[in-house]
């Protein structure tokens, strides 16, 4: 099975053997000042701030007929959740451990993936994720839904310019569907 954003081709020649990634040694130190960061806020006042945020971004997408994406999955460890209320413990060395709850059935406090069906607009998620980018809103498309992830450095201001476009885009896809 091939998810649309989710390469499955092999490079060539011995690049096919290549675990996913390249090395990077510039990138390790600001690999570690992000880690300092992360470990200084805290994931969980992190998820306090982002939370409200991606709320309101599921808000106006249900407003508009669109599905919000439940989000049970840590992208960026590969780790499927096996229950609610699971304990995710973080440990760096040198570092003190950190520990936070994870839930089943809500989209992740960042992350939020809106969808809708062929009777909801002639529009695909890439012609919504074009007009966001020629806007300056930048998402991804993965697996037939629009990806919106926000970080420490989105304000409550960028979110509203990103929902007031969302509700232009649709509002347009519908008044040039009624004219058909």
């Amino acid at each position: 099975m091939t998810l649309k954003g989710y390469p499955e081709a092999f490079m060539h020649g011995a690049r096919r053997f290549d675990g996913g990634g390249r090395p990077n040694p510039v990138g390790m130190p600001a690999l570690d000042e992000a880690l300092q960061h992360i470990v200084r806020w805290g994931p969980e006042n992190m998820g306090n701030y982002t939370r409200p945020l991606t709320e309101q971004i599921a808000l106006k997408g249900r407003e508009l007929g669109l599905s919000v994406s439940s989000c049970t999955v840590l992208h960026n460890a590969r780790l499927i959740v096996p229950a609610y209320g699971t304990v995710l413990t973080m440990r760096r060395p040198g570092y003190p451990a950190y520990s936070t709850v994870l839930t089943i059935g809500r989209h992740s406090p960042h992350i939020v993936g809106l969808r809708w069906g062929s009777s909801r607009c002639a529009a695909s998620p890439e012609d919504l994720a074009a007009f966001l980018k020629a806007n300056r809103v930048h998402v991804s498309v993965r697996s037939e839904a629009v990806r919106i992830s926000v970080g420490m450095y989105v304000s409550k201001e960028d979110v509203d310019t990103c929902c007031h476009l969302l509700h232009a885009f649709f509002m347009d896809m519908d008044h040039a569907r009624s004219k058909l």
